[in-house]
C-alpha cells in the first residue's frame, strides 16, 4: 500500500502533466466571421484557445479584435511577432489572469492591449524595438512583480495596483495617470537600471511616492511641470537623471530625496533634455539632509532652487554631497520665497568637484557652507550669494568671482580658502588657512583678517614663472597677534630663493598689526619685511646690529694687538735711541 503522502504527490504530478499537455501555443489568423477570441475560425487550425494557453497574435487580418472569454480566464502569455500587424486587443469581459510574459516584437507602430491583467506570476513585459509604442490600457493588478524589458516604450494608462514591484530594465515606461505613482505604477518599489527611463506624462500634478531602486547603469525619471519627487526611499548604486518631458520648459518640484550614506551612492544628473531650461525646485517640505550623500551634476542651462515660506536666518539648510557642472549657465539658489537666508552645505561626500555655474541670491539670500575633506572649486564669475558663509573643512578654491560686497566669508579651523578670486566681500581666517592660488598663484580679495590663530600659507618655487604666492587685498589687511605665516617650498631640490626681495602680500588700505604671531619654515637667508608701504615681503637677511658690533670689536682687538706688537718690536730700538 502506498504511503498517503506519496500517493498525493503522484496525483499532483499527474495533474501537472495533464495541464502541461493541455497547454498550447495558439496563433491568431483572423479567419472567422467576427473578431472574437472564442471563435475557432479566428485561430490557426480552427481551434480556439482554452484556459492556460499562450496566445500569439500574428498576421494582418482582424487586427482589432475582442476578448470575449469569461472574466478571469487564465492565459500563459501574449505575443505579437515581428511579422504581425499593429494589433488592438479589446475586451468586453474585463480581466485576464496572466501567468506568462507579454512580448511585442513588432519593429514599429503602436499595439494596444485593453483587457486588464491580473498577474498570477512574476511577468516580463517586453517591447523590443526602440521606435515602437505599446499601450496597456487596462489596469495591471496582482501580488507579483512586473518587469519591463526591451528598448521600446510601454505606456500604461490604467490605475495599476500590482504590489510586487516594477523593474524597468530597458527602454521607456510612460505613466500618464495623475495623482500618486503608487496608484498608477503599482505600490511596490520601482527599480530602474541600464539607462532606462520612467516618464510621468500626466498633464496634472503627479507625485512619485514609491520606493526607488537605482540599479547598474542607473536610469532617468522625466516629468512635467510641478510633479513631485518624494520617494519612500532610495537605494542601489546607479545614477539618477532627472529631466523634463513633453513640451514643457518647466521645473520639477522635489519634496524629499531621502538619500543617505547607508542607502544610495547618490549620483544625480539634472538635464534639460533639449528644452530651454530645467530645474529641480526643493519644495516647502524638503528635508534638509535629503541630498546629504548625493553627487549633483547640473547639465546645460539647469538649476536647483529652494522654496520655503518661513524660515529663520541660517536654519534652513540644503545638504549636497558634491556639486558639479561644466556649464556657466547653471545655478544653485535663487529662492523665490522665505525670509532670512538659505544655507547650502556642500561637500559631505569628501570628494573634489568643480562648479562652473553660480551660487546666487533670489528674493531670499543664499549662503555657502563648505564641509567635507574634498576641494570645491567655484569657477563661475557671477556668484552673488551674500548670506554669512563659512569654510569648515576641506578647501574652497574661488577661481571665478564672488561679486557681493556684503558677503562675510569665514575660514574656520580645518578649512582652507584658495584660488584666484576676486572676492568682493570680507574674509576672516579664524583658525583656518588662506592659501592663494591652486598651487602658486595670486588670490584677489577685499579686506582680510588673518586670526585669531589663522594661517597664511605661502608657497614658493624658484623654478616657477611666479616664484611665490601673492595675497592681493583691495582693502585693509589685519594680522592678529596669534596669526601664523607658513612658508612651503614646492621645489626642495632647487635653491629655495635667489632674488633679494619677494612680495607675498599687498593691500591698498591700512595694515593692522605689524607682525605675525608665529613664522614657520622661513626660507634660509631671508627675513620678513614690512618697511615698504602696502607690502609684506621676504628680503635677503642682513646680520643683526649686535653681530656687527661683535665683529667690529673682534677686528678692532686684532688690530690693537698687531699695533702693540709692532710698536713693541720697533720701540725697543727707538727707545734705545731716545735714551
Amino acid at each position: 500500500m502506498l504511503h498517503r503522502l506519496t500517493f498525493v504527490a503522484m496525483i499532483a504530478a499527474l495533474v501537472g502533466l495533464t495541464h502541461s499537455a493541455s497547454a498550447a501555443i495558439v496563433t491568431w489568423d483572423g479567419g472567422g466571421a467576427d473578431a472574437n477570441w472564442m471563435t475557432p475560425a479566428n485561430w490557426v487550425g480552427d481551434v480556439a484557445p482554452v484556459a492556460g494557453d499562450s496566445l500569439v497574435f500574428d498576421g494582418g487580418v482582424q487586427t482589432t479584435n475582442t476578448n470575449n472569454f469569461p472574466v478571469g480566464t487564465n492565459f500563459a502569455g501574449i505575443s505579437i511577432p515581428a511579422t504581425a500587424g499593429p494589433f488592438i486587443l479589446n475586451t468586453t469581459t474585463a480581466t485576464i489572469n496572466l501567468s506568462g510574459d507579454v512580448i511585442n516584437s513588432r519593429p514599429s507602430g503602436t499595439t494596444t492591449i485593453n483587457p486588464p491583467l491580473a498577474l498570477q506570476n512574476n511577468v516580463n513585459y517586453e517591447v523590443t524595438a526602440a521606435n515602437k509604442l505599446h499601450v496597456q490600457v487596462g489596469a495591471i493588478s496582482g501580488g507579483f512583480k512586473l518587469t519591463k524589458t526591451g528598448a521600446g516604450i510601454l505606456s500604461t494608462t490604467g490605475s495599476n495596483t500590482f504590489t510586487g514591484g516594477f523593474d524597468i530594465t530597458g527602454g521607456i515606461v510612460r505613466g500618464s495617470v495623475s495623482g500618486n505613482t503608487t496608484a498608477s505604477l503599482g505600490t511596490g518599489a520601482i527599480s530602474i537600471s541600464n539607462g532606462s527611463a520612467l516618464e510621468l506624462r500626466s498633464t496634472t500634478a503627479t507625485n512619485f511616492n514609491n520606493a526607488l531602486v537605482l540599479g547598474t547603469g542607473g536610469g532617468k525619471i522625466d516629468a512635467r511641470s510641478n510633479h513631485s519627487f518624494n520617494p519612500a526611499s532610495i537605494s542601489g548604486s546607479g545614477e539618477l537623471t532627472l529631466r523634463p518631458t513633453g513640451a514643457d520648459n518647466l521645473v520639477f518640484t522635489t519634496t524629499d530625496m531621502k538619500a543617505g550614506p547607508s542607502q544610495w551612492s547618490g549620483q544625480v544628473v539634472i538635464d534639460r533634455n533639449g528644452r530651454n531650461s530645467f530645474g529641480l525646485r526643493l519644495g516647502n517640505s524638503f528635508v534638509s539632509n535629503s541630498l546629504l550623500n548625493a553627487a549633483i551634476t547640473l547639465n546645460d542651462n539647469t538649476f536647483i532652487s529652494r522654496q520655503n515660506g518661513t524660515n529663520q536666518p541660517g536654519t534652513n539648510i540644503v545638504d549636497i554631497g558634491t556639486l558639479s557642472s561644466s556649464f556657466a549657465n547653471t545655478s544653485l539658489g535663487n529662492s523665490t520665497a522665505g525670509t532670512g537666508y538659505f544655507v547650502y552645505s556642500i561637500g559631505a561626500r569628501n570628494e573634489n568637484s568643480s562648479f562652473a555655474g553660480n551660487i546666487i541670491n533670489g528674493s531670499t539670500a543664499s549662503a555657502l557652507r563648505k564641509v567635507g575633506t574634498g576641494t570645491l572649486t567655484l569657477a563661475g564669475t557671477a556668484n552673488t550669494f551674500s548670506g554669512p558663509s563659512e569654510i569648515n573643512a576641506g578647501r574652497l578654491n574661488v577661481n571665478g568671482a564672488l561679486t557681493n560686497a556684503t558677503l562675510a566669508l569665514t575660514v574656520n579651523t580645518g578649512g582652507t580658502l584658495g584660488g584666484t578670486g576676486p572676492i568682493a566681500g570680507s574674509t576672516t581666517v579664524s583658525g583656518g588657512t588662506i592659501a592663494p592660488g591652486t598651487s602658486i598663484g595670486t588670490l584677489n580679495t577685499a579686506s582680510v583678517v588673518i586670526g585669531p590663530s589663522g594661517t597664511f600659507e605661502v608657497e614658493y618655487n624658484v623654478s616657477a614663472s611666479q616664484p611665490i604666492d601673492l595675497l592681493n587685498v583691495v582693502g585693509n589687511l589685519t594680522l592678529d597677534a596669534t596669526s601664523v605665516v607658513t612658508f612651503v617650498n614646492l621645489n626642495s631640490g632647487a635653491a629655495p630663493l635667489t632674488d633679494a626681495r619677494y612680495v607675498f602680500a599687498k593691500y591698498t588700505g591700512s595694515l593692522t598689526g605689524t607682525a605675525f604671531g608665529t613664522v614657520n619654515s622661513l626660507p634660509i637667508g631671508y627675513m620678513l619685511d614690512f618697511s615698504v608701504p602696502n607690502e609684506i615681503a621676504l628680503i635677503t637677511a642682513i646680520p643683526e646690529v649686535s653681530s656687527f658690533v661683535a665683529v667690529g670689536a673682534a677686528l678692532g682687538g686684532l688690530a690693537l694687538v698687531a699695533r702693540r706688537r709692532h710698536e713693541g718690536v720697533c720701540g725697543s730700538s727707538h727707545g734705545a735711541q731716545v735714551r
